[in-house]
């Protein structure tokens, strides 16, 4: 039963170490069964049309993120207008000027990661639910090569449904980062996982396809990671 009493409690996540002092995440878990729609009222956040008729999941995990949105932006010294509006498609965000950022949603989970534009071009954040094992086998060939697959069994320390998740997350956040700031598409096999570290939470990925002269087939983008109870996260920031 939804209560209509969906607060999620903000919380200040701490970024992998390597990424110290890039911005500000934002992060929060959240009950879905808490939610109703006038809760976008309550918190002055403005529902795009084409989200007004989605499931009751996906206007939670909308809420929650833009929640979690407008706590950085606040904190890094911008106050947004009432009602809160990031986009007019409900899907694409469109920072404010001098920031960018990246947020995040799973069914419990939702995030953000905001900087100012003047030190850091593009971020990329994605939060995933570790797959059931079955899950994993399943969507492997979508995510992975063979050769990664071999790779992440025989190299990785990590189980199988823990390394995919991981790896689809990781290729999640290159194109949130990378998508943006060269207009151009692209999948899960156009980038392929070439290092992965335990110790460090490092995980990098080389580019099969060329995006622009400035991102081009075998650049290769480092990337970090880190776990949030059931949840990896991956981080990617490109400096201006």
């Amino acid at each position: 039963m939804k209560t209509g009493s969906f607060a999620p409690t903000l919380t200040h996540a701490r970024l992998p170490s390597a990424l110290s002092g890039t911005g500000l995440l934002i992060t929060t878990w959240f009950e879905r069964d808490e939610f109703s729609v006038e809760a976008f009222d309550r918190h002055g956040v403005h529902v795009p049309q084409a989200l007004q008729r989605a499931a009751v999941k996906r206007q939670a995990e909308y809420l929650a993120g833009r929640l979690c949105v407008r706590q950085a932006l606040v904190d890094l010294g911008y106050t947004p207008a009432i009602p809160f509006m990031l986009e007019s498609d409900g899907r694409r965000p469109c920072w404010p000027m001098g920031f960018t950022g990246a947020l995040t949603h799973s069914p419990m989970l939702a995030g953000a990661w905001m900087a100012h534009s003047d030190q850091i071009l593009a971020l990329g954040l994605d939060a995933e639910p570790i797959m059931p094992t079955a899950r994993a086998d399943r969507l492997a060939p979508a995510i992975v090569s063979e050769a990664e697959r071999v790779w992440l069994a025989r190299h990785s320390g990590l189980d199988q449904a823990t390394a995919l998740t991981l790896v689809f997350s990781a290729k999640e956040s290159l194109f949130k980062a990378l998508n943006p700031i060269t207009g151009v598409a692209f999948y899960f096999h156009d980038a392929e996982l070439t290092y992965l570290c335990l110790d460090t939470q490092e995980i990098r990925l080389k580019l099969l396809i060329s995006l622009s002269p400035e991102w081009p087939a075998g650049r290769e983008i480092t990337l970090y990671w880190q776990y949030q109870r059931d949840h990896l996260l991956t981080f990617l920031a490109l400096p201006a």
